[in-house]
């Protein structure tokens, strides 16, 4: 009985170091997502604020006029 409680608190210890190292790599994963947001959200901001500066200066950019066409 005692041999067979060690293995227990082994493979629970087993089981709670897999879940750690999961929780591990799941979070670098998901902090590397949010990176990539953050830095399309601020793209997305700073084109259609120049396209707002373009459009109230008069100016088309090459972009805007090749969707345009």
């Amino acid at each position: 009985m005692k041999l067979f409680k060690i293995n227990k608190k082994q493979d629970m210890y087993k089981n709670i170091t897999k879940q750690y190292n999961f929780n591990k790599s799941y979070k670098k994963i998901v902090n590397i997502i949010a990176k990539i947001v953050d830095y399309m959200k601020f793209t997305l901001i700073r084109n259609n604020s120049t396209a707002k500066l373009n459009k109230k200066c008069g100016k088309l950019t090459e972009k805007f006029t090749s969707l345009k066409k």
